[in-house]
């Protein structure tokens, strides 16, 4: 069995188990910001295009520090991995993005950090509605914790973007392989509680 993302249960930031017989696609999907690519968009007409996940960021068995979806049956279970984690969850949009030339990544962008929703999170949420229509850089404000959003000179020189056939959950799925927590046995929790 396979841990995957699903989509109805996204609606109240859940988790579903399905079997597999493989990946749909074979390419990889990073999880990214935009602030590497050049011009952006992204899928979806509005902000409830989006699908919106809890997630922590721990470290993989690398040693690298990467980002976990949690998606749980039960209240409880969600509540005793928050308290695994020393509460330091964030709820996101999961936005499918693809570049000018054609690159695809998912842009987990903080809807609220603890519980509110500060001006980073807005900055993300602006950032997305604006490439959702347009063509845009989007770079890294720094300091001033918020994401800068410029448009190219001339928008109509850059094509319709070119999104992959995937659902969303499928592309949710492939970023985060082996990352998404569904209980309190996962592999991360054990990591990080140093088990």
């Amino acid at each position: 069995m396979t841990i995957r993302f699903s989509k109805e249960k996204a609606q109240r930031v859940k988790q579903q188990v399905v079997a597999t017989d493989g990946e749909v696609s074979s390419q990889g999907l990073e999880v990214s910001t935009p602030s590497s690519y050049h011009f952006v968009r992204c899928r979806g007409s509005s902000m409830d295009d989006l699908l919106v996940a809890d997630t922590c960021k721990m470290f993989d068995p690398d040693g690298e520090k990467v980002e976990y979806l949690i998606q749980c049956e039960e209240d409880q279970v969600f509540s005793k991995i928050s308290e695994l984690v020393d509460h330091k969850i964030q709820r996101k949009y999961l936005a499918p993005m693809v570049d000018c030339y054609g690159s695809e990544f998912l842009w987990p962008v903080a809807q609220t950090i603890n519980g509110k929703a500060s001006s980073f999170c807005i900055s993300g949420k602006n950032a997305l509605e604006s490439a959702m229509t347009n063509w845009v850089k989007i770079t890294w404000g720094g300091k001033g914790r918020y994401w800068v959003v410029r448009t190219p000179v001339n928008q109509d020189q850059l094509k319709e973007p070119q999104f992959s056939k995937i659902t969303d959950e499928q592309i949710i799925n492939i970023a985060y392989y082996n990352r998404i927590i569904t209980d309190t046995t996962h592999e991360a929790l054990k990591r990080y509680q140093g088990i």
